[in-house]
């Protein structure tokens, strides 16, 4: 594969990296990050931070401790707010759990209410894809857009953030109606913001969830026709989730959404990263 930005940027921190503690006692570090919606604080992250399993979520809440940032640890009790989604009878790897503003540490966090601008950004115009040795199946496509996206690799205590692309896959494994992207999140990323970037905007677009392999298809130059595995990134998108938060309840909840009926029925909200 090349042509692909991959390149790690220079860029304020706007995620955070969790502590969690589940019931059983068992604990992991995550990433997260802050969104400031309808006048309430969220913080966002992967169902696996809140979900005592990797997979096949059943919507419950085994977190019982969460740090943020290494700050003091607070209790994840009943009557916090913690709200998930489902989707056509699936729980996607996301979730929001309501924070106190002082319970967010000094790192700026988004608002949905406000979109940020840009200059000066020059789109990557084509993408070259090659498979694997010994193969020279290889495609150009136009990106569907490209993003920035965040989070703590290899247990770094900085976060670091990476430029990529979108691309459209045939279908996999994943859902449909979730955004992918080249290259391939590792460890350390999942719970993290991921960025749509246009020439003049951000949009904040979704939360890092899992790399996956990705197929594309391709012709080779003797015109034989060849399928293009290679990996790549997928994220939740955000605004299902907020509808969720409009609709939910008090304490521990697990929304059902609509469906997408169109591209755009779950269009990225502006955000803005907020001090």
């Amino acid at each position: 594969m090349s042509n692909v930005p991959q390149q790690t940027i220079e860029i304020e921190p706007f995620s955070v990296k969790l502590e969690c503690v589940m019931r059983s006692g068992e604990g992991h570090w995550g990433t997260g990050f802050c969104v400031g919606h309808k006048g309430g604080t969220w913080l966002m992250t992967c169902r696996h931070n809140v979900e005592d399993r990797q997979f096949d979520f059943t919507g419950a809440v085994d977190l019982s401790l969460l740090s943020i940032g290494g700050d003091e640890p607070i209790h994840i009790d009943s009557s916090r707010r913690v709200v998930g989604i489902c989707v056509d009878g699936f729980i996607p790897d996301c979730a929001a759990i309501e924070l106190l503003p002082s319970e967010w540490p000094p790192v700026p966090s988004f608002e949905t209410s406000v979109v940020i601008h840009l200059d000066n950004v020059t789109p990557v115009e084509t993408v070259e894809l090659r498979a694997p040795p010994p193969t020279e199946a290889h495609v150009i496509l136009k990106p569907a857009g490209e993003v920035f996206f965040q989070g703590f690799p290899a247990g770094s205590l900085v976060p670091v953030t990476h430029r990529g692309v979108r691309l459209a896959p045939m279908p996999t494994i994943i859902q449909p109606w979730m955004p992918t992207y080249l290259p391939e999140c590792f460890e350390g990323y999942s719970g993290g913001p991921v960025l749509n970037i246009t020439a003049n905007t951000i949009e904040l677009l979704g939360i890092t969830t899992h790399k996956f392999e990705a197929l594309v298809r391709a012709w080779t130059p003797d015109w034989r026709q060849a399928e293009i595995r290679l990996p790549a990134s997928a994220c939740v998108p955000l605004r299902p989730l907020l509808w969720a938060l409009d609709h939910a309840g008090q304490g521990h909840s697990v929304v059902d959404v609509p469906p997408p009926t169109s591209p755009r029925h779950w269009a990225p909200a502006p955000q803005e990263p907020r001090k």
